[in-house]
C-alpha cells in the first residue's frame, strides 16, 4: 500500500485506486479553497498508468460521516473516460444464482490474496 506521490515512476502487475470520488480525488479542500485541481489530476494519471495487467478502482455510492449515511459521487475524473473502464456494481449479488455467487466470492479473495504474495 503507497500513495499516489510514492509511486511515480515505478509499475505494478496489480493496482487497485480505492475511493475515486469526489472530495476524495479531488480532494474536498482544493476544491473548497478554489485551489488548482490540475496537481489532482496529475496525480490520478499517475495512478491510473501504474498497472501492468490489471487496474481496480472503486468509488462508494455511500458513505458514513460522522454518524450520517452521506451520498457520494464518483470522481470527476472518471468523466469522459467510460470507455476505457467496465462499471461493474458490486452492492449485491442479485443478479448472480448462488452458485455463481459462491465462485465469484471465492475467486475474488484467492485472487486478491494471491496478488499481495506477488
Amino acid at each position: 500500500m503507497m500513495t499516489l506521490h510514492s509511486s511515480k515512476g515505478l509499475e505494478f502487475e496489480y493496482i487497485y485506486l480505492i475511493g475515486i470520488e469526489e472530495e476524495i480525488l479531488p480532494h474536498k479542500r482544493v476544491i473548497s479553497e478554489g485551489d488548482d485541481i490540475n496537481e489532482e489530476l496529475r496525480l490520478t494519471y499517475v495512478g491510473l498508468t501504474r498497472a501492468k495487467k490489471e487496474l481496480v478502482m472503486t468509488y462508494a455510492r455511500e458513505r458514513e460521516l460522522f454518524g450520517k449515511l452521506v451520498p457520494r459521487l464518483k470522481s470527476r475524473f472518471l468523466l469522459g473516460l467510460e470507455d476505457y473502464y467496465k462499471e461493474v456494481d458490486k452492492t449485491g449479488f442479485a443478479h448472480m444464482s448462488k452458485t455463481e455467487e459462491k465462485t465469484y466470492k471465492k475467486n475474488f479473495f484467492d485472487s486478491l490474496i494471491s496478488n499481495i504474495d506477488d
